[in-house]
């Protein structure tokens, strides 16, 4: 994936603080926070439980 990333324009991977800041707020107002917005791009609840566990282990 490192790869593809390194081909990625520099305003794509280089995001102002305030856009994050931004999408983080959008991601927990309206989309149930991290977990939510992954269960909405079909990121199932196993997997979610699998990085919820190496994350925080």
């Amino acid at each position: 994936m490192a790869h593809v990333w390194e081909k990625c324009p520099d305003d794509i991977t280089n995001a102002p603080t305030s856009a994050m800041t931004e999408m983080l707020g959008i991601v927990g107002d309206q989309r149930g926070g991290p977990e939510g917005f992954a269960l909405e791009c079909w990121v199932t609840p196993q997997t979610i439980e699998r990085l919820r566990e190496s994350f925080l282990a």
